[in-house]
C-alpha cells in the first residue's frame, strides 16, 4: 500500500495543469508540524506492513521543516519525497541527517 501525503501545496511554479492545485505560497490549511506528527502516528497505526509513505505537493521543499517530518516519518521504515524538479536540483536538496535509508527524491516530470 502507497500513502502519498501532499505537505504543501507551495510550489514557486504554481503550474496550470498542476493536480495538486499548487499555488506561490503555502495553503493556510496546511498541516502543522505537530499535525503532522500526528498524522505519521496514524499511519503507523496501520500496521504491519506499513505503508510506503511519499510526501509530495506543490513542492515539498517550499516546506521549512521538510527534513524534520522526513525525520519523523523514518519510524515507518524508508519514505519518498517528490519535489519540483527544478527546485530539487537546488542547494535545498540535500540527503536527510540521521535518516539512513530515506529515499529523499523521487523525480518526477
Amino acid at each position: 500500500m502507497n500513502v502519498y501525503w501532499e505537505v504543501t501545496r507551495a510550489c514557486a511554479l504554481a503550474c496550470r495543469h498542476c493536480r495538486a492545485e499548487a499555488a506561490p505560497v503555502a495553503d493556510p490549511m496546511q498541516l502543522t508540524f505537530d499535525e503532522g506528527v500526528a498524522l505519521l502516528g496514524q499511519i503507523r497505526e496501520f500496521g504491519d506492513p506499513l505503508p510506503q509513505l511519499i510526501l509530495t505537493g506543490g513542492d515539498p521543499l517550499a516546506r521549512g521543516d521538510l527534513y524534520e517530518l522526513l525525520d519523523e516519518a523514518c519510524g515507518l521504515g524508508n519514505p519518498g519525497c517528490s519535489p519540483q524538479a527544478a527546485r530539487a536540483r537546488s542547494r535545498r536538496a540535500r540527503p536527510v541527517p540521521n535518516t539512513p535509508g530515506a529515499n529523499l527524491l523521487f523525480f518526477a516530470g
